[in-house]
């Protein structure tokens, strides 16, 4: 079970992504997964392969530095419960703010004119990875223990609960935004 509420919510959101995405591409051809309602405009395919690529990089950042975070809090039995009270309810630093307001995505980031087949498979194996993290970041400081920002910005030292939260609030929005696709009215039939 886990004990922080952020973290029970995160979860939560994470495994209902995984689950709308999934329903979202079920029994959908190939040319409807590549359909896209106007020229730059992305397709579904694209957005589960956005998805997985920056859920990726999330999960590949946070990975090593919550197993790190978890070997320390059982070597380090005496930590000040003060301070653990007072730090735990998460606050969005100003590096997860702006992320979740950001509209321009990074090159490295954008998905290929034609993603390759697998796509929704990618994106939820990552989505999965997210949730295993935030479960594993039971017990740790998210609001001080940092990670490397994942989209390569050295200097921007996002923390553990900024890096959840925006990659499952990233994962939403554009899994939404494959569900407007689905529903556009010139969407395929098949």
């Amino acid at each position: 079970m886990i004990g922080d509420p952020h973290l029970r919510r995160l979860v939560d959101d994470a495994t209902q992504a995984t689950t709308d995405a999934a329903a979202l591409a079920d029994n959908l051809t190939e040319s409807q997964l590549d359909w896209s309602p106007a020229p730059g405009s992305w397709s579904i395919a694209q957005c589960l392969e956005h998805v997985a690529i920056v859920t990726t990089r999330f999960a590949d950042q946070l990975g090593p530095i919550v197993g790190h975070a978890r070997r320390r809090i059982h070597r380090d039995a005496t930590r000040d419960a003060a301070r653990d009270a007072q730090d735990a309810t998460y606050r969005p630093r100003w590096w997860g703010r702006r992320f979740l307001a950001r509209t321009t995505t990074p090159a490295a980031w954008r998905p290929t004119e034609r993603p390759l087949p697998g796509a929704l498979t990618r994106a939820t194996d990552a989505l999965r990875r997210i949730t295993a993290l935030a479960v594993a970041s039971d017990g740790i400081d998210l609001n001080h223990v940092t990670i490397a920002a994942p989209q390569d910005a050295g200097w921007l030292r996002p923390t553990v609960g900024d890096a959840l939260t925006t990659a499952v609030a990233h994962a939403r929005r554009h899994i939404d935004q494959a569900r407007h696709v689905r529903q556009h009215p010139a969407f395929p039939a098949d």
